[in-house]
């Protein structure tokens, strides 16, 4: 989502059981130079260190 923007809401009547798949996906994906440029800065060399990717984005 970008800034700005409302999320969009949907609204769902179910009457009988039902299989339901949802798929989402990211419009912009980050190039791998910056994630990894972006973690070597970040990163201690003497931890575990983990940035959600969502984070980034």
């Amino acid at each position: 989502m970008r800034t700005g923007e409302e999320e969009p809401t949907y609204k769902l009547v179910v009457e009988e059981d039902v299989e339901i798949e949802a798929l989402f996906s990211v419009d912009q994906i980050m190039p791998p130079e910056f994630v990894f440029d972006l973690y070597h800065r970040l990163a201690d060399p003497g931890e575990n260190t983990f940035i959600p990717p969502v984070n980034i984005y």
